[in-house]
């Protein structure tokens, strides 16, 4: 069963994830978590308009990366709204869809991509933009 909780961390950030195991020794506390990430507010004040989006918390790591956040910086705690909930499964959804469909184009151009063969340019990929001339 998934434990997943929203936080609210003293930098003023608020994370969504699923909290896999709390850590406690005689140096600190900790929650091992995993799926994190941080709740986004956008207005448009023009419109009076206010939503929500969900970024990872930490760039360059994959959404279901485990992360340790020391629980010294969490001012609460708390169960997610059932929207916050639907919104965070369909994030991680969409997110594991696009990380396979990336995965196997890789492993579908992986031979062509790098062989070893350099003498003929029908391994080159080209890509569109404004300079065809360019190759990688």
């Amino acid at each position: 069963m998934r434990d997943i909780k929203q936080i609210k961390l003293t930098t003023g950030e608020e994370l969504v994830c699923d909290v896999l195991e709390l850590i406690e020794d005689e140096y600190a506390e900790a929650m091992v978590v995993t799926n994190c990430l941080t709740i986004l507010c956008q207005e448009d004040r023009k419109r009076e308009i206010r939503w929500y989006t969900f970024r990872p918390f930490m760039l360059h790591q994959d959404a279901d990366q485990q992360l340790v956040i020391n629980t010294q910086n969490i001012v609460c705690l708390t169960k997610p709204a059932k929207g916050v909930l639907d919104y965070f499964n369909t994030y991680l959804d969409n997110f594991r869809k696009i990380k396979k469909e990336e995965e196997d184009f890789v492993r579908e151009n992986m031979d062509i991509t790098f062989s070893d063969d350099d003498s003929d340019l029908n391994n080159l990929i080209r890509f569109p933009g404004t300079k065809p001339d360019r190759v990688h």
